[in-house]
């Protein structure tokens, strides 16, 4: 008898120990994202009955102690932020492409270990296309806008001088200023006709 209740305590206790430390499945998640979007990673476990949360990037990890209250972290990017209050949330503003890689949450309860993973990808072509929507809009309109600068002016232009010459002052001449010049025109008709009677004076005579 005292071999087989020594089998029996062996068997419940194996039993006991199984249930209390058993690990489930792990929750294997993937993500992508474009470069500068924000990122939040929710730990959907119930931490009811938790003891320890734990997040892990890389070399980088977060540890918080739900018995003795104290939290320990050595992620050194200033945009990933854990809620010491809430430490089963984690979010990333600007995700940049080091931001890449593998997150595992984990609680550790009476019942066991339970995790979840998220691989998360940052594209960094996502966004190019549209920098190169916004550099050419503008550059178009630029350009409108001057070949129609340039179509106006030339309009205004040729209405301006039909035959392509400058325009010059055809003003037509006052009363008051055409007396000078016929006036001019009789002094020198005059000085030619005394010119040519001199001329017949002196080979007249000779």
């Amino acid at each position: 008898m005292g071999i087989m209740f020594s089998v029996n305590q062996v068997a419940l206790l194996f039993i006991l120990l199984s249930v209390t430390w058993r690990v489930c499945a792990d929750d294997y998640r993937s993500m992508l994202v474009s470069s500068g979007d924000p990122i939040m990673f929710r730990c959907n476990i119930s931490s009811r009955d938790a003891t320890q949360i734990i997040w892990i990037k890389g070399r980088s990890y977060f540890t918080h102690s739900v018995s003795l209250n104290q939290t320990f972290s050595n992620f050194s990017s200033p945009r990933v932020t854990i809620d010491h209050n809430l430490p089963t949330k984690l979010s990333i503003s600007g995700a940049q492409p080091e931001d890449a890689g593998l997150y595992t949450c984990s609680i550790s309860g009476v019942y066991g270990v339970n995790s979840m993973k998220w691989n998360l990808t940052v594209s960094e072509t996502t966004h190019r296309p549209w920098y190169f929507v916004y550099i050419l809009t503008p550059a178009i309109g630029l350009l409108l806008c001057g070949v129609m600068s340039v179509v106006c002016l030339c309009r205004k232009f040729r209405t301006r001088t039909p035959n392509g010459d400058p325009v010059q002052n055809q003003d037509p001449p006052q009363p008051g200023e055409e007396v000078p010049l016929r006036q001019g025109h009789r002094a020198n008709n005059k000085k030619r006709s005394q010119y040519k009677e001199r001329l017949n004076s002196i080979y007249g005579h000779m």
